[in-house]
């Protein structure tokens, strides 16, 4: 099990309106296919509770972060 934790963003909104919340998980060292399904199965369980939306995977590099394609939620993770 993965250890993670929800932040709710109230300063930023990718569209007016439109919440955004920041998932941060435990550091250390993963997998792409880790990665993907550490995100699918919290895709899954967002979609099972009844959230609506889209997620976005950004990974911290040295030098900056670098982002997925957004996937709504219920779908296939990009």
């Amino acid at each position: 099990m993965v250890n993670y934790t929800v932040k709710k963003l109230d300063q930023f909104t990718l569209h007016k309106g439109h919440q955004t919340a920041m998932i941060t998980f435990k550091k250390g060292k993963y997998t792409r296919e880790q990665i993907r399904n550490i995100v699918e199965d919290y895709n899954n369980t967002v979609y099972e509770k009844g959230f609506k939306g889209y997620l976005m995977t950004s990974l911290k590099y040295p030098d900056k972060y670098r982002g997925g394609k957004p996937t709504k939620i219920g779908e296939p993770i990009n």
